[in-house]
């Protein structure tokens, strides 16, 4: 799961939208924009789901920002911000942190799978603490 999908999950829990709430109102749009004519299932719910996030939202059509959106939410609300370097090495960094912990787990060494991994947003809110405003440069 990446960070944008965990934000939507956090957004329907911040809005008090449940796992069911979702399946009920992708089920309302497809019964209301006769998608359930579509054979597919998965097609079906793909376009429910694209209509609920860019067309219909929520009560009172509420939904979370788009990627776009989101990520300059993200990258402007702290003081710091990463440039395109940055963001590669943050990505490498979470990606050893990801392979080291599941080395550890298959080797039987240790409890990893209880350690959470580091986020982008993480890293982003943290970056403060490690810049020495004394340094010469």
């Amino acid at each position: 799961m990446n960070e944008y999908e965990k934000y939507r999950l956090q957004w329907m829990l911040d809005h008090d939208y449940s796992l069911p709430d979702l399946l009920e109102r992708l089920s309302d749009i497809a019964m209301n924009e006769n998608l359930d004519e579509i054979q597919n299932p998965r097609v079906m719910l793909n376009e429910a789901f694209e209509r609920l996030e860019y067309e219909q939202g929520f009560d009172n059509k509420e939904i979370w920002l788009c990627k776009d959106e989101w990520e300059h939410d993200l990258y402007s609300s702290n003081e710091y911000s990463l440039t395109d370097a940055g963001k590669t090495k943050v990505k490498h960094f979470i990606e050893d942190c990801r392979i080291k912990q599941d080395s550890i787990l298959k080797a039987g060494l240790d409890t990893a799978k209880e350690t959470t991994l580091p986020s982008v947003e993480d890293i982003l809110c943290n970056v403060e603490d490690m810049v020495d405003e004394g340094a010469i440069v």
